[in-house]
């Protein structure tokens, strides 16, 4: 009797010392703590979770669910085929799951935004002439010829007096853009690849990229 008394302490004794799980450290400051063992950077340091490829993931799609929810693991590779659960593999990386679905843990990518579709009021240009309107503020040609364009005349106001065109060149084969209208002399041609700047003075559009 005496020595099942004794096992049965020393197995409450145990379930109280796993409340918290201390690696490296006989104080754990919660569930699991796991303290570095060397500082000097001698040795390699961290925790790594299970590494699965996106296909291994994909194989136990059956065991996970409510219960499986914050599961963390490492996708070293891609699914090949996605399952519903493991649509969101799509490259290396750390994956949780939600309930529903493995999602990636690292920063969102999105594809980077140009400093024209920033600004707004971009023109692109895909005939042989275009005359400037009043919302321009970028034109971008995209022509497999000559693009002519024209610039109007403004009113000498404040409302128009320092309004500002750029055009860039981005026609699909060695064509240039020629400009007509009201603007200073220079060079009247634009090449592929290269753009001009043009600013309305109150009397004329000056040619900035002579």
């Amino acid at each position: 009797m005496k020595k099942k008394f004794l096992i049965g302490i020393m197995s409450l004794t145990g379930c109280f010392v796993l409340a918290q799980v201390g690696i490296n450290t006989q104080v754990p400051q919660s569930t699991l703590d796991v303290v570095a063992k060397t500082t000097d950077g001698s040795k390699p340091e961290g925790v790594i979770a299970p590494r699965l490829t996106g296909d291994q993931i994909k194989a136990g799609d059956s065991q996970y669910g409510i219960s499986q929810i914050g599961s963390i693991l490492y996708a070293t590779s891609a699914v090949g085929i996605s399952s519903a659960k493991t649509v969101n593999i799509t490259k290396s990386g750390y994956y949780y799951y939600d309930g529903s679905v493995w999602q990636y843990m690292g920063p969102s990518v999105s594809a980077s935004a140009s400093f024209q579709s920033i600004r707004g009021n971009v023109t692109t240009v895909s005939s042989g002439s275009y005359t400037v309107d009043a919302s321009d503020f970028i034109i971008v040609t995209n022509h497999s010829a000559v693009v002519s364009i024209t610039f109007p005349s403004l009113s000498n106001s404040a409302s128009d007096i320092g309004r500002v065109v750029h055009v860039f060149n981005n026609n699909t084969g060695a064509f240039a853009v020629t400009y007509s209208g009201s603007y200073t002399a220079g060079n009247s041609a634009t090449n592929q690849g290269r753009g001009r700047t043009f600013v309305w003075t109150g009397t004329t559009w000056a040619n900035i990229g002579i």
